[in-house]
């Protein structure tokens, strides 16, 4: 029987189609049984191994469902042949060392010896330590991850720290991780990696200890310094905010005294007075206070100048202040507020009346009392924003004569 040309054609194209679906079908298949052989090493949750290594052990067929002594067997065949490849420990001790604790250990410490200045092969062992409850040799393994990568020094303090407690962290592994490297510019990111997670974690006794490793090279300008000192703010530790603020200021700092009541010595990074710049607002100093110019710009949230002042808890005080303000305008105005922060909240404590429009240099005060628990008090120049977004702040606002008295 001939088969017309009509009918001939799509036949043809038929069988193409099933030949190539066919064709592509055997690739994947292919794929799938290669990617097995691999995917116990190439593709370890806890670490890579070298390219030799997983070369060796596919050619021989190995895959997640080959007999144990016999990878191993291939194992020690490659250690005994490649003695310097870390990876070459890693993988027995992962198949040879389930027989034995004291031998897993010793071929992670080999490992470990060959791969002392390489970062992955190491982390491979530090893992290995880790999962096996090894924390003593975890720690000293990830002293010297921290040396080499500076970087993931946050990373090892939240696997460790709470596993080790604050002293011996400090002393197992943020003193080695520090020696073991001669590059002050890492050893500058340690210690800002340290501080930031010993902070994060509330350790009272890491943050002082870390902050003693460094504080000799930082004043009131860097960024670590304000945020060691906001950190003992939060907590409320007067006694040690007031030796590390005497120690930046070289001058005497005293309980229920402002210290700069004229805006003498205003900084971005000062404790009294600390000006964060914000857009639409600059300063005027003059020789007895300092002139706040508003642009108009924004209906501003204004926040950001502020004082920090040590207080005695449960006391009644009076905070006086002298002020003049110049065309201030918008429905909310110009205030002094001062609060505290308990258990991490902000308490208001209390705050004069706003002033808008213009006003010549007069005296202004108000009273509150500081609660229980409370040792360390800010003094903030406000002015809070109004829901009508028209309310743009301009004007000129002048402060000067800052005194805080305990009245009981």
């Amino acid at each position: 029987m001939i088969l017309s040309r009509s009918v001939t054609k799509p036949l043809v194209f038929a069988l193409w189609l099933l030949c190539s679906v066919g064709l592509i079908f055997v690739a994947i298949l292919r794929i799938q049984e290669q990617s097995e052989k691999t995917s116990l090493f190439a593709k370890s949750p806890t670490w890579g191994l070298s390219e030799p290594l997983i070369k060796t052990l596919s050619n021989e067929g190995v895959t997640q469902g080959s007999d144990s002594r016999f990878v191993s067997h291939l194992a020690s065949s490659y250690a005994a042949n490649n003695p310097l490849d870390p990876y070459a420990w890693l993988i027995k001790s992962r198949l040879e060392g389930e027989t034995s604790e004291d031998l897993k250990a010793g071929y992670l410490q080999q490992s470990a010896k060959l791969a002392w200045n390489r970062h992955i092969p190491l982390r491979g062992v530090y893992i290995e330590q880790l999962l096996d409850g090894d924390i003593v040799e975890a720690t000293v393994i990830a002293a010297r991850l921290i040396s080499l990568r500076p970087a993931d020094a946050q990373t090892y303090f939240f696997d460790l720290h709470a596993l080790l407690g604050s002293q011996v962290f400090y002393e197992s592994l943020l003193l080695p991780a520090i020696q073991q490297n001669s590059d002050e510019l890492k050893k500058d990111i340690m210690l800002s990696s340290f501080l930031d997670s010993a902070i994060q974690a509330q350790d009272d006794e890491l943050v002082y200890k870390v902050w003693r490793l460094f504080a000799t090279t930082l004043d009131v300008e860097d960024d670590r310094f304000k945020r060691y000192t906001d950190y003992l703010i939060d907590r409320q530790n007067w006694s040690q905010l007031q030796r590390v603020w005497q120690r930046a200021s070289a001058q005497e700092i005293t309980v229920s005294r402002i210290a700069d009541p004229n805006f003498e010595n205003v900084s971005e990074g000062g404790l009294c007075w600390r000006l964060t710049p914000v857009e639409g607002v600059n300063r005027t100093n003059n020789p007895n206070g300092i002139q706040l110019n508003f642009h108009g710009g924004q209906n501003l949230n204004y926040r950001q100048l502020s004082c920090v002042v040590g207080v005695n808890s449960s006391s009644r005080y009076q905070l006086d202040f002298d002020w003049s303000g110049n065309k201030i305008s918008t429905q909310s105005g110009m205030f002094v507020e001062a609060t505290t922060k308990i258990d991490g909240k902000q308490v208001n404590l209390g705050r004069s009346d706003a002033r808008a429009g213009s006003w010549s240099l007069q005296s202004d005060q108000f009273e509150f009392t500081t609660p229980k628990g409370a040792q360390i008090i800010s003094v903030t120049i406000r002015r809070a924003p109004t829901s009508n977004l028209d309310n743009k702040l301009s004007g000129k606002v002048y402060f000067t004569g800052f005194k805080l008295e305990r009245l009981s």
